[in-house]
């Protein structure tokens, strides 16, 4: 009986397929190594074009700033004369230390962090579902995630490669992620008072970053509390940490609400309106129509939500989540997205009027929720087929088929504007290689005053808009390379990207949907012209871009609430 009990104890365990442990999961191991090699692939490829990343626009600001008022002078000049982001000049000061090593790694911080900030989000959702997930798992949802939301995002080259818009628009959702993870990981109360005393200086650095991420973690707060009395019926650790972290973020809003370079970006803003009436109200409805036509067709959701079924079938176990709160969570993450996706028409439409919309690098944070949310989809639909079958390898080997299609389709999709995107890098690259050499040699000789080539790159400001008002940008890439001027080097109308304009005004357009500066197509980001719209753009003067910005100036003097968007 013994030696019974012993063989008993000894023979492996069958799984609810009836075949031998871990068959069933087979396919799904399979393509969740096939996903993850080819993401790891992708992104390898992504981080590698930041050798070719130049300044532009913004960063020419910054790096002077840096040069003279060391480390905490963006921030003072944020908080006294732009738009108060206090954290923002926090992280513009740590990337401009050392100016050619911040902008080259740039898009390997926004890439890591993302990724990270999914994988342990993805790890702590698992294990408090119990789910015995595969090693690969909280891998491919973080890597997955953050690829397809950087890749397939409008003004990719805006969130991905250029330093201000990384900060103001990539950075803040990864934190705001990754903390959430940590919180769901932290079980013991050692473990959560440490995660609760580092979430008040977080949230106060992400209040004074982006006002949209402020709106992202109220939200997430409001649905957190709405679940707790439905479910648990009593206090407990997230929704805790939620009221913390949504006190913190409050309190760093109003740091930047009650800032002199807040007020001065109020009073220069673009048209005058109240920031709540009838006609803003009509306008954030219909651009958040259409934001919302954008993600229904956006190839990312569906790819986003095969990453999240192929990571519930990678389960060891299958302890299915009750009805209750599946259709509870189900509806408040298309709510959470549905809100921040208002809450960023809103803010743009305040700030830039009605063309306000089209800065689509301020998309990032809905887009990157809503690519979150497909994955958690994903992983719900996948949950509820292994309810109703757990039997069956062959259905499964398909569906993980299916699933593999549609990452690849979206990648693939993807893939032309990447390289388009990619040969324009190397080209600005190259040209502004020269040219640095060139006014290096200038200065050495003597010479005050060179003449320089625009050198566009992502529909980002360039020197010598004159139809705009004010050059603002010109004098400083002059003291960028210790010069007393630049001039514009006759015939500098180097067309870039197609070489003819685009019949729509598209690609080919400039900031307000005319013919880009010089007449010239400009070197545009991957899926610029996404959505098409007649609608313009408002500018800005100079002393309301922040990182973030579109950087162009205006004659009368204009800025926004939503400046940096």
């Amino acid at each position: 009986m013994a030696n019974t009990v012993e063989v008993k104890q000894r023979t492996p365990h069958r799984d609810e397929s009836g075949g031998p442990p871990g068959s069933p999961r087979r396919p799904a191991v399979i393509s969740a190594a096939v996903l993850l090699v080819a993401f790891v692939a992708i992104g390898g490829v992504l981080c590698f074009l930041g050798i070719f990343v130049r300044p532009a626009s913004d960063d020419f600001r910054f790096i002077v700033i840096e040069r003279r008022d060391g480390f905490l002078g963006a921030s003072s000049f944020l908080y006294s004369s732009l738009t108060g982001r206090v954290g923002n000049g926090l992280f513009v000061g740590l990337a401009y230390l050392s100016p050619d090593w911040g902008l080259r790694l740039t898009p390997t911080v926004a890439l890591l962090s993302l990724a990270v900030a999914g994988a342990l989000l993805a790890h702590a959702l698992l294990a408090r579902a119990g789910a015995g997930a595969h090693p690969l798992a909280a891998p491919l949802a973080g890597l997955g995630t953050a690829v397809l939301a950087l890749v397939m995002q409008p003004r990719a080259y805006h969130t991905l490669y250029w330093t201000a818009g990384v900060i103001t628009h990539t950075l803040p959702p990864a934190l705001v992620t990754g903390l959430a993870g940590v919180a769901l990981l932290a079980r013991s109360h050692r473990a959560r008072l440490w995660t609760g005393a580092a979430a008040v200086p977080v949230g106060v650095l992400l209040g004074t970053t982006s006002e949209t991420i402020s709106a992202a973690v109220l939200i997430l707060v409001v649905l957190a509390g709405i679940g707790q009395p439905v479910f648990a019926g009593r206090a407990t650790w997230p929704p805790a940490f939620g009221v913390v972290l949504g006190a913190s973020t409050v309190v760093g809003a109003v740091i930047v609400l009650t800032s002199p370079g807040h007020a001065a970006a109020l009073r220069q803003r673009t048209h005058g309106e109240a920031l709540v009436s009838s006609r803003v109200l009509a306008d954030t409805v219909a651009t958040w129509e259409k934001a919302l036509s954008h993600l229904s067709t956006d190839a990312a959701l569906p790819a986003a939500a095969a990453i999240g079924f192929v990571v519930c079938l990678l389960a060891r176990t299958h302890r299915p989540i009750p009805a209750g709160r599946l259709l509870f969570a189900l509806v408040a993450a298309g709510a959470g997205v549905l809100a921040l996706t208002f809450a960023v028409m809103w803010e743009l439409r305040v700030g830039w009027g009605p063309g306000g919309w089209r800065f689509y690098r301020a998309w990032f944070a809905f887009q990157y929720a809503a690519v979150l949310v497909a994955a958690f989809y994903g992983y719900a639909a996948a949950d509820v087929l292994r309810r109703l079958r757990s039997r069956a390898d062959v259905p499964r080997a398909v569906a993980c088929a299916v699933c593999v299609a549609l990452v690849a389709a979206a990648c693939t999709g993807a893939a032309g504007r990447v390289r388009h995107t990619a040969t324009a890098m190397m080209h600005r690259a190259a040209a502004f290689d020269a040219q640095s050499a060139r006014a290096e040699r200038a200065k050495r000789d003597g010479a005050r005053t060179i003449a320089i080539a625009r050198l566009p790159i992502a529909n980002l400001a360039v020197p010598f808009e004159k139809r705009r008002g004010p050059d603002w940008l010109a004098p400083l890439i002059a003291r960028y390379y210790g010069l007393a001027s630049v001039t514009r080097a006759p015939g500098n109308h180097r067309k870039s990207g197609r070489p003819t304009g685009h019949p729509t005004g598209g690609p080919s357009s400039g900031p307000t949907g005319g013919p880009g500066p010089g007449g010239g197509a400009r070197i545009l980001a991957p899926g610029e012209a996404k959505i098409e719209s007649p609608a313009r753009a408002l500018p800005a003067r100079p002393g309301t871009v922040s990182p973030g910005t579109a950087a162009r100036p205006a004659p009368s003097g204009r800025g926004g609430l939503a400046a940096g968007r």
